[in-house]
């Protein structure tokens, strides 16, 4: 028969195990923690010394580009692209139509494309009458993204 003291010493024991593990374990190996760069700086710590890399510039060029007007008949589908000028790349997007207390868009995509040099917006007038509608670029100077449309 197990005795009350034996199953004290055993938890006790296994608590102990338990800690002593918690203890060792990195935010790394236990997958919580701050989230750490490429480069290996934590930037959520308070920073004690002088940082010898250059910081990003904030983003330069901002401007907002107004693309070509898209139209659409009723039940049918129509495009339109804001491209960015001069090597600007999108920074987001969006969009506006002729009429917006009667004009009915179902926006079926509205994305970048050619690795972030347009915005470009895909839909289908669901409307009474003819839609026209015309993509919005956000563009600034950016670097291109690491993949491709």
């Amino acid at each position: 028969m197990i005795s009350p003291k034996h199953i004290f010493a055993w938890a006790t024991a296994a608590i102990t195990g338990a800690l002593m593990a918690a203890s060792f374990q990195t935010p790394a190996m236990a997958g919580e923690g701050p989230e750490r760069a490429d480069d290996g700086f934590r930037y959520d710590a308070p920073i004690t010394r002088p940082i010898a890399r250059p910081i990003a510039a904030p983003v330069a060029g901002y401007e907002v580009v107004t693309g070509t007007a898209g139209t659409a008949e009723v039940g049918a589908t129509g495009m339109s692209t804001a491209p960015c000028p001069g090597g600007k790349r999108v920074l987001g997007g969006g969009w506006t139509t002729g009429n917006p207390t009667t004009d009915t868009p179902v926006v079926t995509s509205a994305s970048a494309i050619g690795n972030g040099a347009a915005w470009q917006v895909l839909f289908r007038n669901a409307g009474g009458s003819a839609l026209t509608l015309t993509a919005n670029a956000q563009c600034a100077f950016a670097r291109p993204s690491a993949h491709s449309d």
